[in-house]
């Protein structure tokens, strides 16, 4: 089937034959106008020059542009400063990039982390700060560096300082992930309320329009009636304009299943087509499948780029080469210049159109056709064959359509998911806000329950302190014990006595195992169910002998040569992926739902039988597994005692519960008894 491609307006510059796509242009123009800008051009169109064309534009003074992955923000700092030295304004805006590694790489010796930050913030020269999701959120939780008194005028610089925010690829942000981008709008918002003056722009580029933000721009608009104004730059033929080829005319077909029950197929394909010319590049979801395609194929030196691979210098080598085996490390930061054969997994509607818009970028390029072979879902094989029957050509518009349809799956709403226990997350952020308004509460108590409507939560600010903040009390009591020492820790618990009772003593006693809990699910911005360990492989299956993954990962693809003391030696791929069982700590099911409780490995290896994990947990039935499916949420199974019962663990329980919990915000994260 001939996926046809997508054309863009351009505007030609008559004396030497340059061009410039026109929403570059409109999204300056629309900038000058709007408080919002969504640019949804398409995949390979230029976004990133729209978002450079409108600094230039707009004479901003302090910029900060917000990517996802390390890898993008490496990329972005060359454009960008390859961009201010074209169009000389290098002399006028100061680069930086947040991340650890860029952090490190520029700071002075004995500097921390986080007087390096606050010394950016704090430059009167006009700056353009990129920086990842990770460390802004830390910020705005006061959870970066030491210095408390830093924290907080760290927060309110974030918050207050920036002219111009920027988030480049943000369909990746779900509505967790985008509680930073919601926090900013929301927080300009009631700035503005007091203060009409104050002017920010926002710039959100993804070719998928944010449903999420454009119903909090909503909310803002219809129920604080504060006119934050937005407008979506989309991808539009203009007639009145000459137009240039931006994705290139695509074969492709389909297989089924994975990567795994077609790999013959796929050996036979890459040896027919590879000579060392061609560029291929095969991309699949999971890690053992990227190993079994080295594994068959290792004769023909593929480039391993995947999560296990942290070094920049090494990822350019292995992106050097003309066979290319890759994990979804490459679905956000990496611009292939030519793809020649594209072979990609894909069981979400994103992971599709991700993986597909790696191929056929032409936007000033020698035009070719790509072919590429999508492996998606046995499940999908009706619909897909029904869908495309006798259709040999078809316009990216209508496939598009065609798509969205077959993957349909039920989406979650924002305000759902902060039902549960995300509600920490509104709690939290709260709490430690509240801190820089003693002097204005008025200001601050409105705030607060604004912000709690936009998320329907039901309560007002002062009923949800009373509820949540014997957690942030015993959070920050683990913290000062764990870093000041339990004296320091004390005088913290005193500061609160009036609000702790008996009732709270269970809670004081599983500080740690809270702290574990609320720094991996609720304060953390990735929200990661991995348990890595260090990772010695001789046989260098990735291009790399050492490396850091996660645990249950490890042991159910893997023979295990031996394992020491927080390392595992690993040697060849299992010929089939072993279910590792997990065991409850605890002989007795509880009653409730949702809960917190010790997982350990029902393992032989001696080293492993004292390793607990700390999960959130659901328990599912017919019901909620049936509903469960609907949401994309995978069910495990795990042991108490000796009876196997079927959950939700991890993320997923903390989904459930704000879906299925009754009621949702009713939650205990006290670990359940070990007994």
């Amino acid at each position: 089937m001939l996926l046809k491609g997508i054309e863009i307006p351009v505007i030609i510059n008559k004396k030497n034959g340059s061009f410039l796509p026109f929403h570059q242009k409109e999204t300056a123009e629309k900038l000058k106008k709007y408080d919002v800008v969504f640019n949804t051009y398409p995949t390979g169109s230029g976004k990133t020059n729209a978002l450079l064309n409108s600094i230039k534009e707009l004479k901003f003074k302090n910029v900060l542009i917000i990517a996802p992955i390390n890898e993008l923000i490496n990329q972005y700092k060359e454009k960008v400063i390859k961009y201010l030295k074209k169009t000389n304004l290098d002399n006028e805006y100061n680069v930086k990039i947040f991340t650890s590694p860029g952090i490190k790489e520029e700071k002075s010796e004995n500097q921390s982390n986080q007087i390096f930050i606050k010394k950016t913030f704090n430059s009167l020269q006009k700056n353009i700060i990129i920086s990842n999701p990770d460390i802004l959120y830390m910020i705005l939780f006061q959870n970066y560096g030491r210095i408390t008194s830093i924290k907080r005028e760290m927060q309110i610089q974030l918050l207050d300082k920036f002219d111009f925010i920027a988030f480049d690829e943000f369909h990746y942000y779900d509505p967790i992930k985008g509680f930073l981008a919601a926090n900013f709008l929301f927080t300009y918002a009631e700035i503005k309320r007091i203060n009409p003056e104050k002017i920010k722009k926002f710039l959100f580029l993804s070719a998928t329009p944010s449903i999420f933000i454009t119903e909090i721009l909503d909310y803002i608009k219809t129920k604080l009636e504060i006119n934050i104004s937005s407008y979506e730059v989309k991808y539009e033929k203009n007639k009145n304009l000459p137009l240039k080829k931006s994705l290139s005319d695509i074969n492709l077909s389909f297989m089924y299943g994975t990567i795994e029950n077609n790999i013959e197929q796929i050996e036979n394909i890459v040896r027919k087509e590879y000579n060392g010319i061609l560029n291929i590049v095969i991309i699949s979801s999971s890690l053992r499948r990227v190993a079994l395609l080295k594994e068959k194929l290792s004769d023909l030196n593929p480039g391993m780029v995947t999560g296990v691979v942290k070094s920049s210098r090494l990822r350019k080598n292995e992106l050097s080469k003309k066979l290319i085996f890759a994990t979804p490390t490459v679905d956000i930061g990496y611009d292939f210049e030519k793809i020649d054969l594209l072979i990609f997994e894909a069981s979400k509607e994103d992971e599709f159109f991700q993986r597909l818009g790696r191929a056929g970028r032409i936007l000033g390029r020698e035009e070719y056709i790509p072919e590429v072979i999508s492996i998606v879902p046995n499940s999908l094989k009706n619909k897909i064959e029904k869908e495309f029957l006798n259709i040999e050509k078809i316009t990216r518009k209508e496939f598009g359509e065609k798509m969205n349809n077959i993957f349909k799956k039920t989406k979650i709403n924002y305000k759902q998911i902060y039902a549960g226990p995300l509600i920490l997350q509104l709690a939290f952020f709260l709490f430690i806000f509240e801190t820089n308004f003693i002097k204005d509460n008025e200001f601050f108590e409105k705030y607060a329950n604004d912000l709690l409507k936009m998320y329907n939560i039901k309560i007002p600010y002062k009923s949800l302190k009373r509820i949540y903040y014997v957690y942030y009390i015993v959070y920050m009591y683990a913290f000062i014990k764990e870093n000041e020492g339990f004296e320091q820790a004390k005088k913290w618990i005193y500061y609160f006595k009036n609000m702790i009772n008996n009732d709270h003593e269970k809670i004081f006693q599983n500080a740690k195992s809270i702290k574990n809990f609320i720094d991996k699910y609720i304060l953390n911005f990735r929200m990661t169910d991995k348990e890595n360990i260090k990772i010695i492989d001789q046989n260098n299956t990735f291009n790399i002998e050492e490396y850091e993954y996660d645990i249950l990962y490890i042991l159910s693809n893997y023979e295990i040569k031996r394992i020491e003391k927080d390392v595992i030696y690993i040697g060849e791929l299992k010929k089939k992926r072993e279910k590792i069982k997990l065991k409850m700590i605890t002989t007795i099911i509880p009653e409730k739902k949702f809960f917190l409780a010790y997982l350990e490995i029902n393992t032989t290896y001696e080293n492993l039988k004292n390793i607990t994990f700390l999960y959130p947990v659901y328990l599912v039935n017919r019901n909620t597994e049936i509903k469960g499916f609907r949401y994309n949420l995978y069910i495990r199974k795990i042991y108490v005692g000796n009876r196997e019962i079927k959950v939700f663990i991890g993320k997923d329980a903390i989904v459930a519960q704000a879906l299925f919990g009754e009621p949702s915000w009713k939650f205990d994260i006290v670990p359940i008894d070990r007994g």
